[in-house]
């Protein structure tokens, strides 16, 4: 899924978001959330 794609879902849902916006969030966050779900399994 591309980040266009998932701005065009929040879009869709009244949220009006950049695909930077949302790169910059994976980015960010993304490293966080990838040691929970690896110490999760």
């Amino acid at each position: 899924m591309s980040f266009r794609n998932l701005v065009e879902m929040l879009e869709e849902r009244g949220l009006s978001i950049a695909h930077t916006t949302i790169m910059r969030w994976v980015h960010q966050y993304g490293p966080q959330l990838e040691e929970k779900v690896r110490h999760q399994s």
